[in-house]
């Protein structure tokens, strides 16, 4: 788990946090996020987004399988 003290976001804001460019409460997110997820995907992972509201910052969770359960 990975928690920062930015803006944080709202709920409709953490539903597209991970689309190419999508807005958060200072401008954008960019690329990054975008890439991070993607990237989780492709290993059969997870990236999940969590705020507890503007001003309370972000928590993202990453989950990829172990290589036991890959083989």
């Amino acid at each position: 788990h990975i928690r920062d003290s930015s803006a944080g976001a709202t709920a409709a804001q953490l539903a597209t946090m991970f689309e190419p460019f999508a807005a958060d409460v200072t401008g954008a997110f960019g690329l990054r996020l975008a890439l991070a997820h993607h990237l989780a995907r492709l290993h059969e992972g997870t990236l999940v987004a969590s705020s507890e509201g503007v001003g309370h910052g972000i928590q993202l969770a990453l989950k990829l399988p172990s290589l036991q359960s890959i083989t």
